[in-house]
């Protein structure tokens, strides 16, 4: 996620928190007002991490049973992490080239 801090107009993070905290903004009036100056406003860029997430969380019937089986594992205390292959793959997945 990238967040374009460009409209802060030099203000510190810890001063524009301040400065917001200190005048309540009514809803919309910083949109309404970036329009009617042409300013084009905060902007959100998202990565294509985001919409992996996405397309992950939707979750078929088969993860589906595979979490329910998991969680009466880790209820009854039967479920052991293996701490070798968990850091292997922790490892190779930070080592695999960023798309």
């Amino acid at each position: 996620m990238k967040i374009d801090n460009s409209n802060l107009g030099g203000v510190s993070p810890d001063k524009s928190q301040q400065i917001n905290a200190a005048k309540p903004d009514p809803a919309g009036s910083r949109q309404a007002a970036a329009a009617a100056s042409g300013d084009p406003g905060d902007q959100v860029t998202l990565s294509s991490l985001s919409e992996r997430l996405a397309v992950a969380g939707t979750e078929s019937p088969e993860r589906a049973a595979r979490i329910e089986r998991l969680a009466g594992e880790v209820a009854s205390g039967r479920y052991s992490v293996d701490a070798l292959v968990l850091g292997r793959r922790m490892i190779d997945e930070m080592l695999k080239p960023s798309l």
